[in-house]
C-alpha cells in the first residue's frame, strides 16, 4: 500500500518556502545554500534515505502550500462510506497500492488519479489527480516547440464525516469533484459546500470562530447593481469640493450655501450621501495590519457594503510555538486560500470550523 511519502513529487517540494527547505537539507545533512530549485533537487535526491524526522517535517507542509480550499458533499447529504472501494473499482489499477503517472501526451483537461494514500484508516485518504491547464511555447531559431501545462490537485476525502476537500481554486475543483463523481459512477452529483453559511455567510463570525483578526475586506457597495446617473456623479463631487473649499477658507456661509444648493438637495433628499458616494465606485477594499472593527472608518461604512472576500489573521499552535496564518475567504466563490504557507495543523484547523457546524 502507498505511503504519503510515495504520493509526494519534487514539485510539491518545490513549493515549499526556502526556509523550510533549508531546515530539511540541514536534517538530512547536505548543503542547505542555493536557489529553491537547488534545494529541492538535493532533497529530492536523498528522498528515499530521508530521516523520518525531516520527511515528517516535509509532509506537513508538501500537500498544502499557499493553496486555495475548496469543500464539497453529496447534494442529497448521503454517506460517502463506501467510497474507497468504488474508486478502486472504477479503475484499471489500484491507485492505493500504485503510483501511476500517464506519458504527457496522454494528459488532457479532464482530471485523472494517480495516486493515493490512506491515512490510518480506509476511511480516511488523500487522491492525487492530474490534468492538463493548457500549452507553453518556446522557440529555438526558427522552430517552435509547444508543451503542455500540468497540475496535480490534492483531495482529501473523510468518509466517516462526509468530506470531500479539493486543494485547489474553484474552477479546477468543480473539475476534480466532476470526474470524481463520474468515476464512482455517483447519480447525485456533488455540491460545493457553502463555507461561511454556518455563520450567516458573514466572515465577521468566521474570524471570531477561529479566533482571529479581520484583517482585509472587499465589497460591492449597496445598490451598486443600479445605474449611477450623472447628475448623481455631479453631486458627489460638489459635495467633497464644498468640503474641501471650506477646510481650506473656514467660510461656514459658502459652505451652507453649496450644501443647501436645489439641485443638490433634490438628488440627496431620496438616497443618503454615503450610499450615493460608495455606489459611484465598483468595489470598496478596507485594509490593515490589525483588527479592522473597531476602526471609525470600516465601522461608518460596513453597513453599506456586500462583502465578498475577506482576510482572516489567526493563530494555531504548532509543537508548542504560535503560528500565524492568513487567509482569504470568498463568499462568492465559497472557497478559503491561504496567503502564507500553510500547514496540515493550521488546515486542520480552519477544516473543523466549517465542516463541524
Amino acid at each position: 500500500m502507498n505511503s504519503v511519502k510515495d504520493i509526494i513529487f519534487p514539485q510539491d517540494i518545490n513549493r515549499l518556502p526556502n526556509t523550510s527547505l533549508r531546515e530539511i537539507c540541514t536534517d538530512i545533512g547536505v548543503d542547505s545554500t542555493g536557489s529553491s530549485g537547488d534545494l529541492t533537487n538535493k532533497i529530492w535526491s536523498n528522498y528515499a534515505r530521508m530521516p523520518q524526522e525531516a520527511f515528517d517535517k516535509l509532509k506537513e507542509q508538501a500537500l498544502v502550500g499557499n493553496t486555495s480550499l475548496a469543500w464539497f458533499h453529496l447534494s442529497t447529504n448521503e454517506s460517502l462510506v463506501g467510497t474507497k472501494d468504488k474508486i478502486v473499482a472504477g479503475m484499471d489499477f489500484d491507485p492505493f497500492s500504485e503510483v501511476r503517472i500517464p506519458n504527457e501526451n496522454e494528459i488532457t483537461s479532464e482530471p485523472k488519479i494517480i495516486c493515493g494514500a490512506t491515512l490510518g484508516n480506509d476511511t480516511l485518504y488523500y487522491l492525487r489527480f492530474i490534468h492538463s491547464t493548457g500549452t507553453t511555447t518556446s522557440y529555438f531559431a526558427n522552430t517552435q516547440h509547444v508543451r503542455s501545462r500540468q497540475e496535480i490537485t490534492t483531495v482529501y476525502i473523510d468518509e466517516e464525516k462526509g468530506i470531500v476537500e479539493i486543494r485547489s481554486n474553484s474552477t479546477n475543483a468543480r473539475k476534480v469533484a466532476s470526474s470524481l463523481a463520474i468515476l464512482i459512477q455517483q447519480q447525485i452529483a456533488f455540491e460545493q459546500t457553502d463555507a461561511l453559511a454556518p455563520y450567516g455567510h458573514a466572515v465577521e463570525r468566521f474570524a471570531d470562530a477561529l479566533d482571529g483578526q479581520l484583517i482585509d475586506t472587499v465589497g460591492r457597495p449597496e445598490g451598486s447593481d443600479t445605474e449611477f446617473k450623472e447628475e448623481e456623479g455631479e453631486s458627489i463631487v460638489n459635495v467633497l469640493s464644498a468640503l474641501d473649499d471650506y477646510f481650506n477658507d473656514k467660510d461656514i456661509n459658502a459652505l451652507e450655501s453649496k450644501l443647501n444648493h436645489e439641485e443638490l438637495n433634490e438628488v440627496l433628499s431620496s438616497t443618503p450621501f454615503t450610499t450615493l458616494l460608495l455606489s459611484g465606485l465598483e468595489t470598496v477594499g478596507l485594509g490593515s495590519i490589525r483588527e479592522l472593527r473597531g476602526l471609525p472608518l470600516y465601522d461608518y461604512i460596513e453597513p453599506y457594503i456586500q462583502k465578498q472576500k475577506g482576510s482572516i489573521l489567526f493563530d494555531v499552535v504548532e509543537n508548542g510555538v504560535v503560528q500565524e496564518y492568513s487567509i482569504k475567504v470568498g463568499i462568492k466563490t465559497k472557497t478559503v486560500k491561504f496567503n502564507t504557507p500553510a500547514t496540515e495543523k493550521a488546515l486542520d484547523f480552519v477544516r473543523e470550523k466549517i465542516t463541524t457546524i
